[in-house]
């Protein structure tokens, strides 16, 4: 049985974008580096040491 992917609808894509509009920056840094710590975990070296 194949598992089919779910797609958004223009509705939910539309209340996600008018909901991350809202968002002050700095609200947006912190969702933005939250993420990024989720997946690239914590102890991402700095590229600009190589």
């Amino acid at each position: 049985m194949a598992v089919k992917k779910g797609t958004k609808t223009q509705d939910a894509e539309a209340r996600e974008i008018r909901q991350e509009i809202k968002m002050t920056a700095d609200e947006r840094q912190k969702m933005a580096k939250k993420i990024k710590h989720e997946y690239y975990g914590k102890n991402l070296p700095d590229v600009r040491d190589y």
